[in-house]
């Protein structure tokens, strides 16, 4: 029975996984030591899942490393619902899936925002690492406040409504009373 930091780590893996599928091809400036190198991989991958509305209407986001603004359609959101969508076929019952994909959420911003601090100072030739944080913070507070609710929304609801569907076809187990035995 897995418990609500093992499914937001599942979607996590899910987010990350098609992430670096989709942004396989985003040049990725080298960097001297490797783990760094690979962190900035992950902060790549991990990026186009902040703007899914943004992106899904058109517009980009701006990526890390390059400082280009890219666009990826709407894969960013399919993610987040594919996300949802294994945390709620993977959960118990409804409380822990709500419970695990609120917690994804919050991991995701938090490793996001963790990668980004350390990540970017290390890498030569890029935005530095403030201004950018800034760019994106300001975007989404003034500009797309609604990407905030979508990213908890999305896998939320997905992993409900999984679970529901999913709890037709499972059966709960009956408790039999014991019946009281009468002597007479």
């Amino acid at each position: 029975m897995p418990g609500a930091l093992h499914l937001a780590t599942l979607g996590l893996a899910v987010l990350t996984l098609i992430g670096l599928i989709i942004t396989m091809n985003q040049p990725v400036t080298y960097v001297q030591p490797l783990q760094v190198m690979l962190l900035a991989i992950l902060l790549t991958a991990l990026t186009p899942m902040l703007f899914p509305i943004t992106q899904m209407l058109g517009g980009g986001v701006l990526m890390p490393l390059p400082g280009d603004f890219l666009s990826y359609g709407s894969l960013p959101m399919l993610t987040w619902l594919v996300a949802g969508a294994v945390i709620g076929v993977m959960s118990v019952d409804r409380g822990s899936a709500v419970r695990a994909s609120l917690l994804l959420t919050s991991l995701y911003y938090l490793i996001w925002i963790t990668m980004t601090i350390t990540i970017l100072p290390n890498v030569k030739g890029t935005i530095y690492w403030s201004t950018y944080l800034d760019r994106v913070f300001t975007t989404i507070v003034t500009r797309t406040p609604l990407e905030i609710v979508a990213i908890y929304a999305a896998p939320l609801m997905t992993a409900v409504a999984t679970d529901a569907l999913l709890s037709l076809g499972r059966r709960e187990p009956t408790i039999r009373k014991a019946r009281e035995l009468r002597y007479y």
